[in-house]
């Protein structure tokens, strides 16, 4: 597992030293990428074209997401392509499966209107993991 300091055998702490370095190396201190690869970008549309040559007409294959919770600073420009290439994958295969794409934690919708045109928004579902748990609570109390 990366970016874990095991403080002892049944603690460790992560959440300081994040890093989502799947587009490129990614500097904690400054957060943000310090060198972006598009190779990492390429390997993971490979695996897209793999998983759709081998389940793209499964019967029981209904949605597909690309990625699950990508790093919140990911390059925009960087999931705005993976995002559409993703997509013209699995719609090379099936032209009926969900094309799921998650926020990256960025909610604002403004971000994500221009991902797809408007007359080209078939079979897209926008995902949101909201985690409460690690909001600040407000109490009305």
């Amino acid at each position: 597992m990366g970016n874990v300091e095991w403080l002892d055998e049944q603690h460790y702490r992560h959440w300081s030293l994040q890093a989502g370095n799947w587009l490129g190396d990614f500097d904690p201190v400054l957060q943000r990428y310090i060198n972006r690869k598009p190779e990492n970008l390429q390997f993971s549309l490979d695996r897209v074209e793999e998983l759709m040559q081998v389940y793209g007409d499964h019967p029981a294959l209904y949605a597909f997401e690309p990625v699950n919770e990508p790093w919140q600073y990911s390059p925009l420009d960087m999931m705005f392509e993976y995002y559409r290439k993703s997509r013209d994958i699995v719609r090379e295969y099936n032209k009926d499966v969900k094309f799921v794409f998650h926020s990256s934690f960025q909610e604002d919708p403004d971000i994500w209107n221009n991902l797809f045109p408007d007359d080209d928004m078939e079979n897209v579902i926008f995902d949101t993991h909201p985690y409460m748990a690690w909001e600040k609570r407000h109490d009305d109390i």
